[in-house]
């Protein structure tokens, strides 16, 4: 039975897992919503989590495949932002983000500029 024991180490790489999978629930819940607006928040909710999971990836974990998976999931729907200025034009309208979004997050200054200009 001591064989089958989860170690420390473990333990807390299983609490990482699911801080990192409770963040996904939280957008999931969020972007259901029916009597608010999220449209300004799907930018930075793909940002962050793509941050989560490089942290997870950082972690060495031995579940490449779900992250390489994951990462391939979220790019395809992040990737559908591109096809339509109205995430960028709503995170711009948005009173807790505007233009500094993109400044104060690191985007390339070619692409701030591109949106300035929409």
């Amino acid at each position: 039975m001591e064989k089958n024991k989860i170690s420390d180490k473990n333990w807390k790489n299983l609490e990482f897992v699911a801080k990192f999978l409770a963040k996904f629930t939280e957008f999931t819940d969020f972007f259901e919503g029916e009597s608010y607006p999220t449209i300004f928040f799907v930018i930075d909710a793909y940002n962050q989590l793509f941050d989560s999971l490089d942290e997870l990836d950082n972690k060495k974990l031995k579940i490449k495949t779900a992250l390489d998976n994951t990462y391939a999931k979220l790019r395809i729907y992040y990737k559908r932002t591109d096809y339509s200025r109205i995430f960028l034009i709503a995170t711009i309208l948005s009173p807790c983000y505007k233009m500094e979004y993109f400044t104060n997050n690191e985007w390339e200054e070619e692409n701030v500029k591109e949106i300035r200009n929409l």
